[in-house]
């Protein structure tokens, strides 16, 4: 049986680095803002107990974000907007190992 849950994503992080706790397999299905919050909804088993670490990186709009290194293996997530007369737009990726 599969589940859906949501997430709050942090964007005042650290080189916009990320890490989510999420369960072996959760597939990532929509970034959006929620209530103005960054937010993530993930599909998982709902009786997997293995959780795994995945890394982020989070970039807001017009962001240098040269100290990515070239060879880096990146997977575009989604893109957030606010409302509500203010402009914060960022855009999630996740790093891909191997």
């Amino acid at each position: 049986m599969k589940r859906i849950y949501k997430l709050q994503v942090p964007t005042a992080v650290a080189e916009g680095k990320i890490i989510l706790k999420l369960s072996k397999g959760a597939v990532i299905l929509s970034f959006q803002c929620q209530d103005g919050v960054p937010t993530i909804w993930v599909m998982i088993k709902a009786d997997e107990p293995k959780v795994e670490n995945r890394q982020f990186r989070i970039f807001d709009s017009e962001q240098l974000i040269g100290d990515i290194p070239d060879d880096a293996n990146f997977h575009y997530i989604g893109t957030a907007q606010e409302g509500s007369g203010f402009t914060g737009v960022w855009h999630l990726f996740e790093e891909v190992k191997g």
